[in-house]
Parts: structure tokens; sequence; C-alpha cells
């Protein structure tokens, strides 16, 4: 029953999605330079999002998941709270084009004032198959989980730029936790809101925009966070399921730090813009899923890092190598 009403209401948010883009009147503007949609796309993706987490904390509120005999993990409202911090600040970012240094601030506040006031989330071990790490320094354990919060944040901003690659990467997340973890109502929810959002980005219909991206990427980063303190995840998990947006980012990195250009400013250098030079974005979209599916069943046949970091490391920038190289066909 509970995953009928909110299909129904994701239904609904596709049918009124017109009016809904047209009242906030926030779209991603042409740039032929950078970007490659052909006309201005509204940035409501977030709200999808948003939009099912508000419901879900309703009915947190009214206890009414107390009626249905699976195991939730849900965000108390504190926590839904800064989840609309993160939210709002992606959206002003969408509609003002906020400096990437402020933001980076700004994040950062939100990440420590939301460990403050929910230390759930707190990383204080990490745990391996074989070995665990125990962060003892309250100081190095808040630095640590802002840092984790922030790496993920901005790898998934940093891989959304066509065409259903980030909603396609965070319900692959999902999708996995869920077989790993199938009891958890939440999970099931929302999977449902991305794909509502798959359906209506397919086309480009709507973008995540930074609103989006930011939403999303804190909301996974809380949830893998959750489920590995509760030890129904381990890091290996993690590490192979933000392995790709991950790498990507260190590489977009260390390449600008290179050339003397701020870490955080835009180019054409990410690795779908580099598939999409030559390829349609479909092709571009089932290599990246099918590499982060490869890198997941990497870490789960060996789930020791020093084999399996290698070993996906190589795999990935063969892939830059042979997409950098292709001459047009």
């Amino acid at each position: 029953m509970i995953y009928i009403f909110f299909i129904f209401i994701n239904i609904l948010i596709l049918l009124f999605s017109k009016k809904i883009n047209f009242y906030l009147n926030i779209y991603d503007e042409v740039n032929f330079e950078r970007k490659i949609h052909k006309i201005r796309t509204p940035l409501t993706g977030g709200l999808i999002i948003l939009f099912n987490l508000g419901i879900i904390c309703i009915f947190e509120l009214l206890y009414l998941f107390n009626y249905f005999p699976f195991k939730i993990i849900l965000f108390n409202l504190i926590s839904f709270l800064f989840f609309i911090f993160f939210f709002l600040l992606g959206l002003y970012d969408d509609k003002y084009n906020l400096n990437a240094n402020i933001k980076f601030l700004i994040l950062i506040l939100i990440s420590y004032f939301l460990l403050l006031l929910n230390n759930e989330f707190l990383i204080r071990e990490i745990i391996f198959t074989n070995y665990q790490i125990k962060l003892e320094n309250n100081i190095i354990i808040y630095c640590f989980t802002i840092f984790c919060f922030l790496s993920i944040i901005n790898a998934f901003n940093m891989f959304d730029g066509i065409n259903l690659q980030l909603g396609l990467l965070s319900f692959f997340i999902i999708f996995i936790l869920i077989l790993l973890n199938p009891t958890i109502i939440f999970l099931h929810i929302l999977l449902i809101a991305l794909f509502n959002f798959i359906l209506l980005n397919y086309n480009g219909k709507i973008f995540f925009g930074d609103s989006g991206s930011i939403l999303i990427a804190s909301v996974i980063g809380a949830i893998l966070i959750n489920l590995h303190n509760s030890q129904l995840i381990l890091s290996e998990t993690i590490l192979a399921l933000l392995f790709l947006p991950g790498i990507d980012m260190i590489r977009l990195f260390v390449t600008r730090f290179y050339k003397s250009r701020n870490p955080f400013s835009p180019d054409n250098n990410h690795i779908h813009h580099l598939i999409i030079k030559y390829h349609s974005v479909m092709v571009a979209n089932i290599v990246l899923i099918s590499f982060t599916l490869l890198s997941y069943l990497i870490f789960k046949l060996s789930p020791n890092i020093l084999i399996n970091i290698p070993i996906n490391t190589i795999i990935y920038f063969t892939l830059i190598f042979y997409f950098s190289s292709k001459t047009k066909v």
C-alpha cells in the first residue's frame, strides 16, 4: 500500500511538472561552449527528491511507518531541514551562479552544523572486510566526515553533465543498496522518486541542476554513512559504488591544478565530454553505468582494496586514453 501511495504521488508530479517548472522559473540556459542541450531546460529535478523526502518525514512524524513490519532508515526532522538547506544552496547557485569558493565554504558550514546536531552521521570507524580503522580524536572524526560529505557532493555535481548520467548512477547505487538491504522501505521510495526523475530527464524535460545534484549527493552520502555505521555495508561497497565519479573528480582536480586553474572551474574534460565528443549520449551512459557495474563486481570478487583499486584505476584511465585519442568516425 505504501508503495502504491508513493507511485501515485510521483505520477501526479509527472502530470504537473510543466506547471511546477513554469511557476519556479529556474532554467539552465543554452551555452554552446560548455553545454550540449539546445533549449532552456528547467532545473527542478531536485524538487522530486525533496518532495518525496518531505512526505517520508511527515509519515515518520505521524508514526505511520510503525504499522509496517519492516526496518526503515529515516532521517529525523533536523536532518531533513539540513537537506533543505543543501537544496536551497544549490537552487540559489542555479539562479544566481554563486561563486564556487563561497559555495564550498557554505557546504562546509552546513555539513558541520548537520553533524553537530545529528551525530548519527559521524564516521567513527572505517570498516573493511578484514580490518577496521578507529578514529579516536573528535577533530579528526568531524574533519573526515565533512571531507567525505563534500567529496560525494562535489563528485556528483561534476558527474552531472548529460541526460540520465547522474540519475542512472543514483538509481544504480540505491538499487544495489536495496539488494543488500531489501527490508529498508526508505530505499524503495527513493528508487521510485529517482525513476520518476529519469522519465522526465530522458528527453531533457528537466535537469537536476546544482540543487538536485547537491541534494541527491547529500542524501546518498547520509544513507551510505548510516548503513556503514550500522555495519550493514562495508567501506569496500562505498568505494565501489562511488569509484567512477570519485576518480573522475580527482583527475579533473589534478589536471586543473597542473594548469594553474581553480579546481572548481568548469571545463569540457569530464569523462562524459570525452565520450560524447564522438558518440551519442546513450553510448556514454551505457559506458559509464557499465563501468560502475564492473567496478562493483571487481570489489565484490576481490575485497582487497590493494588489488581492486589499481585494477579499476587502470580500466578507468584506459577508457580516458581511448576516448581522448579516438578519431571521429
